[in-house]
């Protein structure tokens, strides 16, 4: 009977039950944490990958290669729990691999597509499978897994400080820039919702007011939108946006007429270009519509011929000014600093003028003078007095990456108007390419020419930029999946 009734080392049993449950625990753990480890390393090996070939894609069959390329390259990430231990993580030979998209489903859950056709927009990237044994599970029958993974990826870009303004392109999607520079370009206000080559409008303001107001403020100073925005769409804005052509004349130092409450002329943040010869009364009003002298004194830079010959009714113009007439008019005594290539036919461009007789001379002195013709100074700081009271004047940026800068240059979204029907707030309308155009004249702000802009194709943001004023966009890869 005392045996029965003997309990000396019974917390054994409880221990030893205890015990096991731990191992059985630990082991468990163990399992999951290689596991967890191993598809951790797969997935970083895919994403790196991704993200890789995601630099190289440009939406063309070239880009894709490239990509496929640069995503098979790039992996030198290692995992070191599965089977057979450490070994570098391999892309899926083919297609197995690598493919591409045009688009991605909004939802995680929806197949991808792949395509064969451009535009490659998107890379989808997928590692071969590794094997994972489990230590401690393998004892109760624990089978064998394969992980791999996949990831997709895009690259983007963006466009910063960008004036609120888009324009219709002509050929939409075929418009070819490198064949516009130095081309005048009528932008014309367009009427309700009829849109066509040379018509402007205003883009909404992301992180900003929409009052007619503050895009004045935005097309006048030097800021632009208050945030960057996707350079694969931009969203428009219904308005009178001939209301608001004065603003574009603030960069030549004209106040005219300005909505918003806001005094430009006094206000920092607002000053004009250095050389702002237009043509004007040497006793215009600062803030009244700009009056032109004619005859013998130019209205800014000449116009295109073709534009000139056909009223307006030619939108984008050959190129053709006459370079000649100019020089004449602007330096009637100077035969010295006229340069080689002038003719009447252009032979330069006018923003190449417009540099030249800034630079040339020592303190900007061939920025023409004609004060004493009863035309203007094209230095606002010879005027007396002075227009612009908010502050100093910058400085004319004359190498080829800060020329985006230059007051009389603005930088515009070019769309396709003839397959997008923009009809007040339309949303992601694609733009074909952004445009640096320089303001070669004073806006029209009155009657018939109210909404008038004449200006010349300087640079484009195709192919990281080009022209003589380029624009680099901000380009960035992403992970989507």
């Amino acid at each position: 009977m005392r045996f029965f009734k003997d309990d000396d080392g019974a917390v054994l049993i409880y221990v030893t039950l205890i015990m096991a449950a731990f191992i059985g625990l630990g082991g468990l753990a163990l399992d999951a944490s290689r596991a967890f480890t191993l598809r951790e390393e797969m997935q970083q090996a895919a994403d790196a990958a991704a993200l890789a070939g995601a630099w190289q894609l440009a939406g063309t069959a070239a880009g894709a290669a490239r990509a496929d390329a640069a995503a098979r390259a790039v992996v030198a990430n290692n995992q070191k729990w599965a089977s057979g231990g450490s070994t570098a993580v391999a892309i899926g030979a083919g297609t197995a691999g690598v493919q591409f998209m045009t688009t991605v489903p909004a939802s995680d859950d929806a197949a991808l597509v792949f395509t064969n056709a451009a535009p490659f927009d998107y890379i989808w990237v997928k590692t071969t499978s590794a094997n994972f044994d489990p230590w401690f599970m393998s004892m109760f029958g624990g089978a064998q897994s394969q992980v791999a993974a996949e990831a997709v990826a895009r690259k983007g870009s963006s466009q910063c400080q960008v004036t609120p303004l888009f324009m219709c392109l002509p050929g939409g999607a075929s418009f070819d820039p490198t064949a516009w520079i130095g081309h005048q370009v009528l932008m014309r206000a367009s009427q309700g919702n009829s849109w066509t080559n040379g018509n402007w409008g205003l883009l909404d303001t992301p992180g900003g007011s929409q009052s007619a107001g503050a895009l004045a403020s935005m097309i006048a100073g030097v800021n632009g939108l208050p945030q960057c925005i996707d350079s694969r769409g931009v969203d428009t804005k219904p308005g009178n946006v001939a209301s608001i052509s004065a603003a574009f004349n603030v960069r030549l130092d004209v106040y005219e007429n300005l909505p918003g409450g806001v005094s430009y002329q006094n206000s920092p943040g607002y000053p004009p270009a250095e050389h702002v010869q237009k043509g004007t009364d040497q006793t215009a009003s600062c803030t009244a519509q700009p009056t032109w002298v004619g005859g013998a004194i130019p209205r800014g830079f000449p116009r295109d011929a073709d534009i000139i010959s056909s009223n307006g009714a030619t939108r984008f113009g050959n190129g053709q000014w006459d370079c000649l007439t100019y020089w004449s008019q602007a330096h009637p005594t100077d035969t010295v600093n006229q340069p080689g290539a002038c003719s009447s036919t252009g032979g330069m461009t006018r923003y190449e003028m417009y540099l030249h007789e800034i630079t040339t001379l020592p303190n900007k002195g061939l920025i023409p003078d004609l004060s004493g013709t009863t035309g203007d100074d094209g230095d606002p700081t010879g005027r007396s007095p002075m227009c612009y009271a908010g502050g100093s004047i910058p400085p004319t940026p004359t190498t080829i990456g800060q020329r985006i800068n230059d007051r009389r240059i603005f930088t515009v979204a070019g769309v396709d108007c003839s397959t997008i029907a923009i009809n007040g707030n339309t949303a992601n309308v694609p733009v074909q390419q952004y445009l640096s155009l320089f303001l070669t004249e004073p806006a029209g702000t009155q009657g018939s020419t109210n909404g008038d802009v004449y200006m010349e194709i300087v640079g484009f943001s195709q192919a990281g930029g080009g022209g003589l004023a380029p624009i680099q966009l901000r380009e960035w890869t992403e992970l989507v999946r």
